[in-house]
């Protein structure tokens, strides 16, 4: 949306009003899009961690709140200390292992189709956009299934 200057406008008016209307805070990002790779290789090992959601949520604040770098290890380890978790993790997500693991998931994610987030799926049924999460679970519940898991 970057690259179309009437779409780009648009979704930076928009976020600022999605951001009102949660009550989160913004700030424009003065470079946009940042390098996420580090985060989310330190996601993908957070997965299922009790910090998981402490982590996305300092990674989302430093980048859209006090528009500061996300992509390097500085940063990272930044966080890290914040939350009380041991800079190893940052050492495990510069792996091998882990930077393969997060390529696959990428190629899934491409074979699947997604393209933006969020998004989400009832079996084979993609859902995109925040405004999009109650049709999915209004989907799921017509068809009886049952999202693994949810977070808020």
């Amino acid at each position: 949306f970057v690259l179309q200057t009437e779409t780009g406008d648009y979704v930076w008016q928009d976020m600022v009003r999605q951001c009102h209307k949660y009550g989160l805070q913004w700030t424009k990002p003065t470079t946009f899009p940042r390098l996420g790779v580090l985060p989310a290789r330190i996601a993908l090992l957070g997965a299922d961690e009790p910090w998981i959601d402490a982590f996305c949520r300092a990674v989302m604040q430093r980048n859209f709140v006090d528009d500061l770098d996300i992509s390097g290890a500085h940063s990272m380890t930044e966080i890290l200390t914040q939350l009380g978790l041991s800079v190893d993790v940052l050492t495990l997500a510069q792996s091998v292992p882990v930077k393969a693991a997060l390529r696959e998931q990428t190629e899934m994610a491409r074979r699947r189709g997604i393209f933006g987030a969020p998004t989400f799926f009832v079996g084979d049924d993609m859902f995109w956009g925040n405004d999009r999460l109650d049709d999915a679970l209004a989907f799921a519940a017509e068809r009886g299934a049952v999202p693994c898991r949810t977070r808020r």
